[in-house]
C-alpha cells in the first residue's frame, strides 16, 4: 500500500479539485458572476474560455460539444487517463521515479494545448467561425 501513496494522493487531489470546481462553478453561475473578464474586455477568447461548459459536456458524455467549447478539456481528460494508467502500471512494476519524470511532460503539454487552442479559436473568429457562439450574443 505504501508504494501507491503518491498515486492515491494525486488522484485524491484531482477528485477533490473536480468537486470544488463543480461547486464553485455552480455558485458563480447562480450569482451571475460567471463571465470571463478577458472576453468581456477584448471580445476574444482566452485559453480557458468555454472550459467550464466543456467540462460539464464531458461529464454528460457529449464529446462533440465538449470539443466545440474548449478542445483542451477533452484532450486533458484523455491525457490524464492515459498517464494515470501508466502511473499505475509503473507502480505495479516498482518504478518509483515515474511521478518525477512525467509531471513535467504533463505541465508542458497542458500549457501548449491551452495556448494553441486559444490562438486557433481567435484566428477562426477572423474567418467568421465562432465555435462557442459567445461573440454572436454580443455582436
Amino acid at each position: 500500500m505504501r508504494k501507491y501513496k503518491n498515486f492515491l494522493i494525486v488522484n485524491g487531489v484531482f477528485a477533490l479539485s473536480a468537486i470544488i470546481f463543480v461547486a464553485v462553478s455552480f455558485i458563480l453561475k447562480q450569482s451571475g458572476m460567471d463571465k470571463c473578464a478577458f472576453f468581456e474586455a477584448f471580445h476574444l477568447y482566452c485559453p480557458g474560455c468555454g472550459g467550464t461548459r466543456s467540462f460539464f459536456a464531458l461529464l454528460r458524455l457529449d464529446i462533440i460539444s465538449a470539443v466545440k467549447y474548449n478542445v483542451a478539456v477533452p484532450i486533458a481528460a484523455i491525457l490524464y487517463i492515459y498517464y494515470d494508467i501508466r502511473a499505475f502500471v509503473a507502480i505495479k512494476k516498482g518504478d518509483t521515479e515515474y511521478f518525477k519524470r512525467e509531471k513535467y511532460v504533463l505541465i508542458f503539454v497542458a500549457i501548449g494545448i491551452l495556448l494553441v487552442n486559444a490562438v486557433v479559436r481567435n484566428v477562426l473568429i477572423f474567418y467568421g467561425i465562432d465555435l462557442i457562439g459567445d461573440l454572436k450574443r454580443i455582436g
